[in-house]
């Protein structure tokens, strides 16, 4: 079979996407290759590809389209000042990663693009990429920040296996995410929001987790705190 192109892929995950689109409520695998009338392991690669560009997502036999707005770097008006301190958060970002971790690569390459002509840091913020693209790779790491990212921005519940840090074996709880925060020492990113097994607010460190997320959906309720300033010792953990 002659290999097809990337104009056609394009167009094929497209179709897909959009028959997604317009069934809300799910479609098997088998249904989508029904009807996009493409074989079950070609549609299969494909949902993967979907799921990769955050475009779609699996629960169970079932798979749902994920739409959210792609977000879009406008043009800075910076004074010096504030472009240093972009060049700062990517400084900081630099050194609290101890993984590879792609997308942060991407997204610094992308402002410093913005930030090279005027704001003159453009360069700093290229090196700041350069060091992330220097950390070990860890298989795992990507895709879990992935679905972290995913879980939050889409505000879906996602289920989790964690284990706290001298613990034998994990627990299962599902967790609707209410912020993501960097710790101020090592590397460890907390998820801060609420644990169905406690019924309560926990934080919990990203390297103690396996998840995926769920459908159910959650709305933000209380955000008062959201204007203090975060601290992992200041939430009580499982």
């Amino acid at each position: 079979m002659p290999r097809i192109t990337d104009d056609d892929k394009r167009s094929r995950l497209e179709r897909i996407y959009l028959l997604l689109k317009r069934n809300p409520r799910g479609l098997t695998e088998a249904e989508i290759a029904d009807e996009v009338n493409i074989g079950r392991r070609t549609v299969n690669t494909y949902l993967q590809d979907l799921e990769i560009e955050g475009k779609a997502f699996k629960d169970g036999i079932y798979w749902f389209p994920l739409v959210l707005k792609e977000s879009q770097l406008r043009p800075l008006d910076l004074s010096p000042e504030e472009a240093v301190t972009l060049y700062l958060g990517a400084r900081l970002l630099s050194k609290q990663q101890d993984k590879r971790n792609e997308p942060a690569e991407t997204a610094l390459l992308k402002l410093a693009n913005a930030l090279k002509a005027d704001a003159g840091v453009g360069a700093e913020i290229e090196q700041a990429a350069r060091e992330l693209a220097q950390r070990p790779v860890q298989k795992e790491y990507q895709p879990i920040f992935r679905d972290i990212v995913r879980g939050y921005i889409y505000r879906k519940k996602i289920e989790i296996a964690y284990r706290p840090l001298n613990w034998n074996k994990s627990f299962q709880t599902t967790f609707s995410t209410y912020l993501l925060e960097p710790s101020p020492i090592g590397f460890s990113t907390y998820l801060i929001g609420h644990s169905s097994i406690v019924d309560k607010w926990r934080a919990y460190r990203r390297s103690g987790l396996g998840w995926g997320i769920t459908m159910e959906a959650f709305h933000l309720e209380q955000l008062a705190w959201c204007g203090s300033r975060w601290s992992p010792s200041s939430l009580a953990k499982r």
